[in-house]
């Protein structure tokens, strides 16, 4: 069933003579989605992640020995542990401001980074088919019907490359919104996280879970959320409340020579600095 182009949008029957032919329904998933699968499948590509599964696990696998173990935790702990943990990386105006500013410079790198990768997939394309039009002359100069069959693939695998080129050009920032308008929810939840907890909607909170946290948030019974790992933004915002800064002391960052109270410099290392012959000490 993973082999099959169709839930990518795409058709192909042997017995019909069709191959890679676009279908009128709406996609699943993307065709470079599904060329990945394929190279998976076939043992292309090495998913490091994926760990063998033990043959000696059972559910209650990670529990063996834990003194908690059948023990109820009350809902009420939990959830007031999650409010102070959320309340902890609320942040300030200023951070929030800082951190749009950010993201919106990252976005307007990105559509700059877009745009050139659709012009260059436009002129991949058009060396593609140009290299058809080559293939197409050497089928119509032979008659070996070898060369017409490894020709006739060769022009297959070229029509695979055009069309996963031409999903890209799809991806033009022409279609893009602003960063306002593609975003209106997160930034909304950057400048007050609180707010999509407190809704009543069950999609607000999972959405906040997935935004505000890099994962699975594991729960000590007395300590709460010690190891509670929360998103880059969060962890930018965290610098802005800490304040931790102040001045380069005019000695300078180099650590002090062994002797007297001079601070290293260029002229102490081993390697004398560029143009000169000598070193000082």
């Amino acid at each position: 069933m993973l082999e099959r182009p169709l839930y990518a949008g795409y058709i192909t029957h042997e017995r019909w003579g069709l191959h890679m032919q676009p279908a009128q329904h709406e996609p699943l998933i993307s065709l470079e989605t599904w060329h990945k699968i394929q190279n998976r499948l076939s043992g292309r590509t090495k998913d490091d992640a994926c760990a063998p599964i033990r043959a000696d696990t059972r559910p209650d696998f990670p529990l063996r020995g834990c003194e908690n173990r059948r023990k109820n935790i009350r809902k009420d702990d939990i959830e007031g542990d999650f409010e102070a943990l959320l309340m902890g990386i609320q942040p300030s105006p200023k951070a929030s401001n800082a951190i749009l500013d950010m993201l919106r410079d990252l976005w307007d790198k990105q559509l700059v980074k877009a745009n050139s990768a659709v012009k260059t997939a436009k002129a991949d394309i058009k060396k593609l088919e140009d290299k058809a039009a080559q293939v197409m002359e050497r089928i119509l100069a032979t008659t070996s019907p070898m060369l017409i069959t490894a020709y006739e693939k060769e022009i297959q695998r070229i029509e695979e490359e055009k069309l996963l080129l031409e999903e890209k050009t799809l991806k033009s920032p022409e279609n893009f919104k602003t960063f306002e308008e593609a975003y209106p929810t997160a930034l909304e939840f950057l400048a007050n996280p609180w707010k999509l907890w407190a809704s009543d909607k069950i999609e607000d909170r999972r959405m906040l879970l997935r935004l505000a946290f890099t994962g699975r948030l594991p729960y000590h019974r007395k300590h709460g959320y010690p190891t509670a790992k929360t998103a880059i933004p969060f962890k930018d915002l965290a610098n802005f409340k800490t304040n931790n800064s102040g001045m380069v002391p005019s000695a300078g960052l180099e650590p002090a020579s062994p002797c007297g109270l001079r601070i290293l410099s260029p002229l102490c290392l081993p390697i004398s600095p560029r143009g000169q012959t000598e070193i000082f000490f």
